[in-house]
């Protein structure tokens, strides 16, 4: 089962960090399906991934990652990577 964004997700409290950073890569089919929307705007999460379930492959990375998805966490994100920042949360 897929869930965007939602507080409390069901599933095991293991898995409940687990999350998609939107980074993707597709292959032509996704592309084409896409096209088949007939619309500019397309939500990825709810339109998209629903649709691809069983088919979708993954790469863990436990690497540090920063949202960027408003205004606030930008700043925060542009001051930890500019050239001054020495460490990194």
């Amino acid at each position: 089962m897929f869930y965007e964004k939602v507080e409390n997700p069901p599933g095991r409290l293991d898995t409940a960090a687990v999350s998609n950073a939107a980074v993707c890569v597709f292959e032509p089919a996704v592309l084409d399906f896409l096209s088949t929307l007939g619309r500019t705007v397309i939500d990825l999460s709810t339109e998209l991934m629903p649709s691809f379930l069983g088919r979708i492959g993954t790469y863990e990375n436990r690497d540090y990652l920063r949202d960027i998805g408003t205004l606030d966490s930008l700043r925060l994100a542009e001051a930890e990577f500019s050239p001054s920042a020495r460490t990194r949360p």
